[in-house]
């Protein structure tokens, strides 16, 4: 249980699973419903991309869980690594904020192997700024 007493949905956890061992899914939306769970809101398609989701990343907090595929170096390769997105605007109500942040860890320790990203504004959720992070943790 997270310090608000918000419990992680198990659909959650089935679908995170589903989308790192199978790659079932683009994305992952998870938002907090009723003070009292978090839950799925919507697992995307494997064909929906990343540019989808950012066009409709709403002005209230959520979660995303991301597969990122992206190139190295020229001549390293490709890799693909499960994004943890806490999407929390600066034009969020302070209530939503504070309990999206103090829900998040609980959240975040049922996802084995994912890369953390915060992002406040669109800026720090383009995907170009994004797959930037992620090739810096790579080197």
């Amino acid at each position: 249980m997270s310090k608000s007493g918000v419990e992680v949905s198990d659909d959650v956890i089935k679908a995170f699973n589903d989308m790192k061992l199978n790659r079932t899914h683009r994305y992952l939306s998870v938002a907090i419903k009723d003070k009292k769970e978090i839950f799925l809101e919507k697992a995307s398609s494997r064909e929906e991309t990343y540019a989808e989701l950012f066009a409709n990343i709403p002005n209230e907090p959520r979660y995303y869980i991301v597969d990122f595929e992206f190139e190295l170096q020229e001549g390293e390769g490709s890799r693909s690594k499960l994004v943890f997105m806490y999407w929390c605007p600066d034009t969020a109500k302070v209530g939503e904020k504070m309990l999206y942040a103090s829900s998040k860890e609980s959240l975040k320790r049922k996802l084995e192997g994912v890369f953390e990203v915060q992002a406040n504004d669109k800026g720090d959720a383009d995907e170009q700024y994004i797959i930037s992070k992620l090739k810096a943790a790579t080197k």
